[in-house]
């Protein structure tokens, strides 16, 4: 499956005070946790494709395939299932039936998912039904919008954007890739992706780029930044709106009365208000678009295996608070500030911030589709 990043850009050129610590409990659990909801960037990866010039077309670190994990990515997923089961011990139990995933259609997300599943429940490993993998061309968190990009990448035509720097860059970088960037857009975002991944790997790269790491990393940083603002609506503002929801629900804020209703989030079918973590298996592009839609400061592109944690405390007939954690990497987790929301937050408070943000669900005619497109 192609990165959304290469699909986007050919279209233009043609913690909370009140933990406290049980006998069995984690000292990250609050007492009163209820659920935990999770946006999660897949394991390290093979390379997306190749390029004429490319030194390492069939390196055995891309056994598996381009664009699928590698044995470092599957290492990384079992240690995030590792991570999140010893922090989440004395919440969750050894019943995979309480969790359930949201997956892309991309083979890196299911796998991504299922490893982290085998560690979460070591003892009891979990099947596929408990992960629901959405069709390809109708999952709205990977639905590339034509219309948003074309508005966005043509800053990089702007003289005034402040972003010919980053054009020139392309234009040459694509020709050090045996490329030409107005016939192979596609192909030459492919190969600065990797070039990068080669590099993580200690492989040789051409010299060009070897020479110029930092730019082509700072160059890479500001292209996903400027596609996730493009894609914000769909790739973080329906993932943020579907949580909203899916809170909506558990805690019957919109009248919903009845105990083990379904929740009407597509993937998550399974889940009740007795569940206690869900998940959300996607990419990079995912997490930037929530993070920069909660607050606009953040344009990090996330390492492999970072996590998004919504944490939900829930205090006898008290109203809900959440508090949003982000995990970059292997880095400790810190609380994500959120514009408009104090730390922790009321989930009604943090409602209302993400529906002011985004009062409108997602549709296919905002994205440049047919009304009748089924969008999931």
């Amino acid at each position: 499956m192609v990165h959304p990043l290469m699909q986007a850009f050919c279209l233009l050129v043609v913690s909370s005070s009140h933990v406290c610590i049980d006998a069995d409990q984690n000292e990250f659990v609050p007492r009163d946790l209820d659920v935990v909801i999770g946006i999660l960037r897949h394991g390290d990866r093979a390379p997306l494709g190749t390029f004429p010039t490319d030194l390492n077309p069939n390196s055995t670190y891309w056994k598996y395939g381009y664009g699928n994990l590698t044995d470092r990515g599957i290492q990384t997923m079992r240690n995030v299932g590792k991570y999140l089961r010893e922090r989440y011990q004395g919440f969750l139990t050894d019943d995979p039936e309480e969790t359930q995933v949201r997956s892309s259609f991309s083979y890196r997300c299911v796998m991504s998912a299922l490893l982290l599943l085998e560690e979460l429940y070591p003892s009891k490993s979990p099947d596929e039904s408990n992960l629901a993998r959405m069709p390809e061309h109708n999952d709205k968190y990977t639905l590339i919008c034509k219309p948003q990009i074309k508005k966005q990448l043509s800053k990089l035509l702007d003289p005034l954007s402040g972003l010919l720097d980053l054009t020139w860059f392309l234009i040459r970088a694509a020709h050090e890739l045996g490329l030409s960037l107005l016939s192979d857009a596609t192909m030459v975002l492919e190969g600065l992706d990797a070039i990068q991944v080669q590099k993580e790997y200690g492989l040789s790269i051409p010299s060009w780029f070897e020479d110029r790491l930092d730019l082509v990393s700072y160059n890479s940083r500001r292209l996903y930044a400027l596609i996730a603002q493009a894609l914000i609506r769909n790739m973080g503002g329906e993932l943020l709106r579907d949580i909203s929801t899916l809170l909506e629900d558990r805690y019957q804020l919109a009248g919903n009365n009845s105990e083990n209703a379904p929740v009407a989030i597509p993937g998550l079918q399974n889940a009740t208000r007795h569940s206690k973590f869900l998940l959300f298996s996607y990419h990079d592009l995912n997490i930037m678009a929530t993070l920069a839609a909660l607050n606009e400061t953040f344009s990090q592109r996330p390492s492999y295996g970072s996590l998004v944690l919504f944490q939900v405390t829930k205090k006898d007939q008290s109203e809900p608070e959440i508090t949003i954690l982000y995990r970059n990497g292997t880095a400790g987790p810190e609380v994500f500030p959120i514009v408009g929301c104090p730390v922790p937050c009321s989930v009604n408070k943090f409602i209302e911030v993400v529906r002011d943000q985004f009062p409108e669900a997602f549709t296919a005619e905002s994205c440049g589709l047919p009304s009748n497109y089924t969008i999931l």
